[in-house]
């Protein structure tokens, strides 16, 4: 019974492996794109920009199952698992939502199948997973159903330093609840200027029902401060008294440099 169940663990831990393979194969794919088209013109550079926006849209009901739909994971087995955790992960360089569904799959997976994704394993190759997983698994949209998969995961075990820095990413957003505690200000709060904490203000606010689109407008406009956008245009005296410091007295005659 114990190998039987061993022999389960492998088999759901290899369909992981393979849709989070692709897709961060399908992710440095359409990084190089990008700079090749910037490298060339605005317009060709636009061009790729606007694919990449439409297959974020049609990524984005998988992302927000995974995020936020407890039914799924009610009755989700690991092949459906891995299929969203690969969807996550070829977006979630450039998309809050994809790098907080991630950060679920992963949770999820060590939960419920005692599979810990954050540790490296070496590329699977072809011959390595029957074509009814790999169908099942990879991480593709509805306008990629005609791709060759056991040539994109080929290409993807050639080429595993080419998603080296993909996959450095995944494994930190494991990492992230850590990090808040250790950089927690006394009050267990991180500092606003940080990842960490805009992650956690959006998880929280998609967990109340927000729509998740609204919540990623929301965060991006606020990534350009160094601090909430509620707080930051308070008024000066207000925001001084706040942060129980003294208000800046105007200038004296006494404090004018004489030449």
């Amino acid at each position: 019974m114990e190998e039987v169940t061993q022999q389960a663990r492998d088999e759901a831990r290899r369909a992981f492996q393979v849709s989070v393979q692709i897709a961060r194969f399908f992710a440095a794919q359409r990084r190089r794109q990008l700079e090749r088209e910037r490298q060339e013109s605005l317009a060709q550079e636009e061009a790729v920009q606007r694919i990449i926006e439409r297959e974020r849209e049609l990524a984005d009901p998988v992302i927000r199952k995974g995020l936020v739909d407890d039914r799924f994971w009610r009755s989700a087995q690991p092949t459906d698992a891995a299929y969203v955790y690969g969807i996550a992960v070829r977006f979630q360089d450039n998309d809050l939502l994809a790098r907080m569904t991630a950060d679920r799959c992963r949770r999820e997976a060590l939960e419920r199948w005692d599979i810990d994704l954050t540790t490296p394993a070496r590329p699977v190759g072809p011959d390595e997973v029957d074509d009814a997983t790999l169908n099942a698994v990879a991480p593709v949209l509805e306008d990629e159903k005609d791709r060759d998969l056991g040539q994109d995961l080929a290409d993807s075990a050639r080429a595993p330093a080419a998603t080296a820095s993909t996959s450095r990413r995944t494994l930190s957003g494991s990492q992230d609840a850590r990090a808040v505690k250790r950089t927690a200000a006394p009050a267990s709060v991180a500092p606003w200027d940080s990842p960490q904490a805009r992650r956690a203000w959006a998880d929280g606010q998609v967990a109340r029902g927000h729509d998740p689109a609204v919540v990623r407008a929301a965060l991006a406009g606020d990534q350009a401060l160094h601090e909430p956008a509620r707080r930051a245009t308070r008024p000066a005296a207000r925001r001084a008294a706040d942060e129980g410091r003294p208000r800046a007295r105007s200038a004296s005659p006494a404090d004018t440099v004489r030449l």
